[in-house]
């Protein structure tokens, strides 16, 4: 009795002194707290700093629900004023199974960026100017025809689960299927760092009977979302980054490009069967750009190659190494590939605002770009089917 009493005082005891510490430390001027982890930048991105904190908070806040082989997604149905999720857990408005023939129905899926983070909006996302220039063009060539763009991108996703998000999303009738992807796969590679506790090797079949697996990544994530708000949490952290460095492992490069090349094929066989168009763009990045980076990107760049040394070439050599299979192993006339890592090499504009993630102006930019490069695919898929009519088609 004695020792279960002294193991309750002990217990009791440290959450008090974590709290005390706690309450201290938000008590104290900035200034006396400045090792905490990360001088926060007001990047041009955002109106200002306040503006900034809020649409970034409504991300961080955000949380998912389980589900069954893709063990996490977004919760359905809420809109908190930045994000705005339907009934099927997707960003933006209702989706629908019916089609007209007059529509194109383009579906668009991938990670965290695809998804938008960090976007002001729904209508600041890379789907969203996709859509809005792809009917743009369509107008201005007096064609007969709508583009819809759905949005199916979730926070961390890999391949793989783009790939078992086949089953529900051809449900929805799509022309064309948009994997914006490859960077979360090369990320889940590093040591002990992997995407929302998610292995890239995870296939179907372990997602299904795994449930513990999948509520215990979910858990850790909620669990690091609440922690990241304390400043004693915050400190620590900040204070084992400084006396530590993040060693990453180049040795599963090869298995992570292996599964990502794997389920690209699965994609394929199955686009071919259900006469879908299958488009993989290779996500660009901080650690792959090709453009001048601007004073606040390499305040970026500075700040992550002091916390994660040797990340760059990691992150170098994996996508250069899912490019070239891409290239080598798949038939090119039944995945289409665009290298998405030069898109942002002509813009002079600060366009990250961390390493992966785009200000709304880059998301334009990926938008019109991707259009620009699909466009001509689109319109002779149109012209071909005889579904549409056109008043005044350019030759």
């Amino acid at each position: 009795m004695k020792v279960k009493k002294l193991i309750s005082v002990t217990i009791i005891l440290i959450l008090i002194t974590i709290i005390i510490t706690e309450i201290i430390l938000r008590l104290l001027p900035k200034q006396y707290i400045s090792n905490i982890e990360n001088h926060e930048i007001c990047f041009s991105a955002f109106k200002s700093l306040s503006d900034q904190r809020q649409i970034l908070e409504k991300y961080r806040s955000w949380s998912n629900r389980y589900l069954p082989y893709l063990m996490w997604s977004n919760y359905p149905n809420i809109d908190n004023g930045v994000i705005k999720i339907n009934s099927r857990g997707y960003r933006g408005e209702e989706w629908s199974s019916t089609k007209s023939e007059s529509t194109y129905r383009i579906i668009f899926t991938g990670g965290s960026v695809a998804f938008g983070y960090g976007s002001s909006s729904n209508k600041t996302t890379i789907s969203e100017y996709l859509q809005r220039r792809l009917n743009d063009k369509l107008a201005k060539e007096n064609i007969n025809y709508n583009v819809e763009v759905y949005n199916a991108a979730q926070d961390g996703y890999v391949s793989t689960q783009e790939y078992i998000q086949w089953k529900d999303l051809l449900s929805y009738k799509p022309d064309m299927i948009i994997h914006f992807t490859g960077y979360n796969d090369v990320y889940t590679g590093f040591k002990g760092k992997p995407a929302g506790g998610l292995h890239p090797t995870i296939r179907e079949d372990l997602l299904t009977s795994d449930t513990m697996t999948a509520l215990s990544a979910l858990i850790s994530i909620k669990t690091d979302r609440i922690l990241r708000n304390s400043l004693l949490y915050q400190l620590i952290n900040a204070l084992i980054k400084k006396n530590s460095r993040i060693i990453y492992s180049h040795t599963n490069l090869q298995e992570i490009k292996d599964v990502f090349i794997r389920n690209m094929e699965l994609v394929s066989d199955i686009a071919k069967i259900e006469q879908i168009t299958p488009v993989v763009v290779i996500q660009p990045s901080l650690f792959t750009e090709r453009k001048k980076l601007t004073q606040e990107e390499q305040g970026i760049m500075l700040q992550q190659n002091y916390d994660f040394p040797d990340a760059s070439s990691y992150f170098q050599k994996g996508s250069e190494l899912i490019v070239e299979s891409l290239h080598k192993d798949i038939n090119q006339s039944e995945l289409i590939v665009i290298d998405g890592r030069d898109v942002f090499k002509d813009s002079e504009k600060d366009i990250y605002i961390d390493t992966a993630h785009f200000s709304d102006g880059g998301n334009e930019i990926v938008g019109n770009e991707l259009a620009y490069r699909l466009y001509p695919i689109i319109l002779k898929q149109i012209n071909k089917s005889g579904l549409t009519h056109f008043n005044n088609l350019r030759q």
